[in-house]
């Protein structure tokens, strides 16, 4: 609760809860309903703060029960959920494309555009996180910044992967996202570090080439 508030507190537009299974990070329902009224009483009545869910691969019913719950504004889509999954979702969508790092070389460039022209003509919004093996996201690794700059360059794109207080005004600078999201970047030993958010948010504002951070 005390990270939470700490991102309202600092002027954080999303915050987010995990709720994809087998993963550390992961929330359970209640506590993420309890989390989210406390925050709506301590919040101003004009704040720009939205809820957001995470969720991979899991059955709608689910993800719409939680929605209702919880009261979530966005549902943010990790998994290989179908165009026609998002359209039954009961609040607006993230959705993940995940992009190889720096340095790899078996990139098709058109095809993940294609994908980004996809998600953006379904009314949803982009995220772009780092392509690796066996995860969903969480890695702490960069995406391709080139590439991820040319989709921004054609959309409006969240920037995910391997960002922390220290490099979050290189990536603003070098991709130009639509807004920024932050995870592992803001933790110690596996743990959100309040002095790492801070700084996080601060740094992000810093930039006039941004508009959201999660």
């Amino acid at each position: 609760m005390s990270d939470a508030k700490i991102a309202l507190q600092e002027g954080a537009h999303f915050i987010g809860f995990v709720f994809v299974d087998n993963v550390t990070r992961k929330i359970n329902e209640s506590t993420a309903k309890q989390i989210i009224k406390e925050i709506k009483i301590a919040q101003k009545f004009d704040s720009p703060l939205k809820f957001v869910g995470l969720f991979a691969n899991q059955q709608i019913n689910t993800i719409n029960h939680i929605i209702k719950e919880c009261e979530l504004d966005y549902v943010q889509l990790c998994g290989d959920e179908s165009p026609s999954l998002w359209k039954s979702i009961d609040a607006q969508v993230i959705k993940q494309l995940r992009i190889p790092p720096t340095g790899k070389n078996n990139i098709d460039p058109e095809m993940i555009i294609r994908s980004a022209e996809t998600i953006f003509s379904s009314g949803s919004t982009i995220l772009i996180d780092s392509e690796v093996k066996g995860k969903l996201g969480g890695t702490g690794i960069q995406p391709d910044w080139n590439l991820a700059s040319k989709i921004s360059s054609e959309y409006p794109i969240i920037l995910a992967g391997g960002l922390t207080p220290k490099n979050i005004s290189d990536a603003i600078l070098s991709v130009s996202p639509w807004g920024v999201d932050v995870s592992s970047g803001v933790e110690s030993n596996n743990q959100k570090d309040p002095r790492k958010i801070v700084e996080f948010i601060q740094n992000s504002k810093k930039s006039k080439n941004l508009s959201r951070f999660l």
